[in-house]
């Protein structure tokens, strides 16, 4: 159930869908942060109980190596009106948004662009930009680089998401696409697939640094995407449906 949202500046208690409210209208495309952020993740992918149980030996080693070769390093981008989430900038003046779980948007196209990855092929899907809705927890707190962050959970399917966000940071953003919270998530946890840490936070950021948007020769719906995917997902004989999310890689 969802609980009442604590906001600390006013001590006291605000019901959540009115928190959710005033927060989705500054989250919202065209009315985003402000000031121009960077925010370094360490990506963490977790072995998912599907891959756990294999019965086969050998399947299950090679798809458990196939999960931590996905870790690594990702970067968050967001200034008024655009946001870009990818593994590909590693400095300069120049950000091209490219590569797995690659997520771009902006206020006036409204549209969010995400890039999948199925069997070893990346799939550009373009969809309308969603907000999340978020159940605000009961004041249990965390500290992540010294900020003291709140939880809050998301009942997503086919993963449960849980976030850590600092509201000393309001900026309503985090990684992956996911934002909307009074404050700028630092971690995020895919249950039983991945976990999103902050490492590095860099609240003036070079607001003038040209983002590149990912680039295909086909850009697909998420209709359409996921029709594709079942139609892979068959192909291979994999009926099991916690395998297909557990194994979205070769």
């Amino acid at each position: 159930m969802c609980r009442k949202a604590k906001i600390n500046a006013m001590n006291r208690f605000v019901p959540a869908w009115v928190l959710g409210v005033l927060v989705a209208l500054l989250w919202a495309p065209g009315v985003m942060a402000q000031k121009a952020i960077s925010v370094t993740y360490s990506y963490k992918a977790q072995v998912p109980k599907a891959i756990q149980r294999l019965p086969q030996s050998t399947m299950r080693t090679q798809a458990m190596a196939k999960v931590k070769a996905l870790n690594g390093r990702f970067t968050l981008y967001s200034r008024e009106g655009l946001y870009a989430f990818t593994s590909s900038y590693a400095g300069g003046k120049i950000m091209n948004v490219k590569g797995r779980s690659a997520v771009y948007y902006t206020s006036k196209e409204a549209q969010r662009y995400t890039m999948e990855n199925l069997f070893g092929k990346l799939y550009l899907v373009k969809e309308p930009f969603v907000e999340n809705k978020w159940f605000y927890g009961d004041g249990e707190t965390k500290e992540i680089l010294g900020h003291v962050c709140q939880r809050a959970t998301l009942e997503s399917e086919p993963n449960k998401v849980v976030a850590w966000y600092a509201e000393d940071i309001p900026q309503a953003v985090g990684p992956l696409g996911f934002g909307g919270l009074p404050g700028l998530i630092l971690e995020l946890e895919v249950v039983d697939e991945l976990v999103c840490q902050a490492t590095k936070i860099d609240l003036a950021a070079n607001a003038k640094l040209r983002v590149v948007p990912p680039k295909a020769a086909t850009v697909y719906t998420r209709e359409k995407y996921e029709k594709i995917r079942e139609q892979k997902f068959r192909e291979r004989g994999i009926t099991d449906m916690s395998l297909r999310v557990a194994i979205p890689f070769p």
